[in-house]
C-alpha cells in the first residue's frame, strides 16, 4: 500500500507490520505474561502491556498478539518429491526446520556448513550429529543474547538426517 520494501541481510523481501502498543487480559499464572509489565491484577486475571512492535514476518505460531494485525499461523508449504534427493546434487541431504530465532542470525549457507557434516563424515553417528547441532544452537543462543540482550528471540530447530532414506530410495530404484 505504501510501496515500502524491506529486505533482510540475505536480501529476502519480507512484509513489515507495525503493531500498536496495547494491553491484553490473560488468565493469572499464564506463562505468556512472564516479563511483561503488569498494569492490573486480580485473583483471576492479569492485564499486561504489550509494547509497540515492528514485525518483519507474515507467519508465526507464537506471536499471538500479532495475529490480530495480519500475521498468520498458516504455514507456507513447499512439497519436494523424495525421489529428487537421489539425483546426486544433494550429497548430504538434511532437513532443518528452524524458527527465526535461528535463521535471522545466520546466512543459510552458514547454517548448512555448521549443521551438515562434510561428505567424508557421511557416516557420523546420530549422537555425534545431535551433539554438533546442540553446539550450534548454543552458539546461536549466545550470539542472540550478545546482539539482543533480554529481547533475544527464542530458538527452535529440528535437524533430520535424510541420508538413510536416500540410500533406501536408490536401492529400490536399482
Amino acid at each position: 500500500e505504501h510501496d515500502c520494501m524491506v529486505k533482510t541481510s540475505r536480501g529476502d523481501l519480507v512484509s513489515c507490520i507495525v503493531v500498536p502498543e496495547t494491553t491484553v487480559v490473560l488468565p493469572h499464572g499464564t506463562k505468556a505474561a512472564h516479563g511483561l509489565p503488569v498494569r492490573e491484577q486480580t485473583r483471576e486475571t492479569l492485564v499486561v502491556a504489550i509494547d509497540e512492535q515492528y514485525i518483519a514476518m507474515t507467519r508465526s505460531l507464537g506471536d499471538f498478539y500479532a495475529h490480530h494485525h495480519g500475521v498468520s499461523s498458516e504455514p507456507e508449504v513447499l512439497e519436494l518429491p523424495l525421489s529428487s534427493l537421489t539425483d546426486g546434487e544433494m550429497a548430504m541431504p538434511h532437513l532443518l526446520l528452524a524458527s527465526d530465532g535461528i535463521t535471522d542470525l545466520w546466512e543459510y549457507d552458514d547454517i548448512a556448513d555448521a549443521v551438515v557434516p562434510p561428505i567424508e563424515e557421511a557416516n557420523l553417528s546420530r549422537l555425534t550429529l545431535e551433539t554438533e547441532f546442540h553446539m550450534f544452537c548454543e552458539t546461536t543462543r549466545r550470539k542472540s543474547a550478545e546482539y539482543f540482550g533480554e529481547r533475544a528471540d527464542n530458538l527452535t530447530g529440528i535437524l533430520i538426517d535424510l541420508n538413510g532414506l536416500v540410500r533406501q530410495l536408490k536401492k529400490q530404484a536399482s
